[in-house]
Parts: structure tokens; C-alpha cells; sequence
């Protein structure tokens, strides 16, 4: 049994090597995607825009486009992308009408693409 005592030590040493490598790659993964969902969040609330004291909503119309052609990297949350979009598209804009033009392109645009 002395004999094969060194084997079983490598052995043992060997699966904790492979089953920490594969923690910190699980670690990894999970915050890759806490992150990601985040910065989706964070994109969803931008496009809400900022109530001001007065009660009207600012929204800078460049960020507000940026933000829209950006929910195009987390395709995989379309099911929450599409109603919000789709309800933006609807919601009357207070800007000049050069702006809502382009915004309602961008709308459009991402819709379409996020639809195929």
C-alpha cells in the first residue's frame, strides 16, 4: 500500500489543481455576466432619461440614440429590449423635430435587427 501512496498524493493534488482552475473559471464566468447584465441595466435606466425638478425628462438626444444602436451588443435580452423600444417609439418627444427624425430611425433600425 506504501507503494502506491505517492500516486494517490498526486492524484489528490492533481484533482484540487483541476477542481480550483475550474472554480475560478466558473467565478469568472458569473461575473463576466453580472457585468454584462449591469451595463444592460445601466443602458435601460439612460434611456429613461433624468426626471428634473420641474418634471420634465432631460434627455440628451446623442446619448439617447448611442444608447439605443448599444442595446444591439446584448442580444440575448431582446425580450426586454423590444417592449421597451417599441414603447419608446411611442412616447412623444419634446425636441426638435430633426432629432426625433433620427431618433425614430435609430429606433427602427435596432427594432428591425433585434427582431431577425
Amino acid at each position: 500500500m506504501c507503494e502506491y501512496l505517492p500516486y494517490i498524493t498526486a492524484i489528490i493534488a492533481i484533482s484540487g489543481f483541476v477542481f480550483s482552475v475550474w472554480k475560478y473559471i466558473d467565478l469568472k464566468n458569473r461575473e463576466a455576466k453580472r457585468l454584462e447584465y449591469e451595463n444592460f441595466n445601466k443602458i435601460l435606466s439612460d434611456l429613461s432619461g433624468k426626471m428634473l425638478n420641474n418634471g420634465d425628462i432631460k434627455l440628451e438626444i446623442s446619448f439617447f440614440i448611442g444608447n439605443i444602436y448599444q442595446l444591439l451588443e446584448f442580444e440575448q435580452y431582446k425580450n426586454i429590449s423590444l417592449p421597451v423600444l417599441e414603447y419608446i417609439k411611442t412616447v412623444p418627444m419634446r425636441t426638435d423635430e430633426n432629432s426625433a427624425i433620427h431618433v425614430h430611425k435609430a429606433l427602427h433600425e435596432v427594432i428591425n435587427k433585434l427582431k431577425n
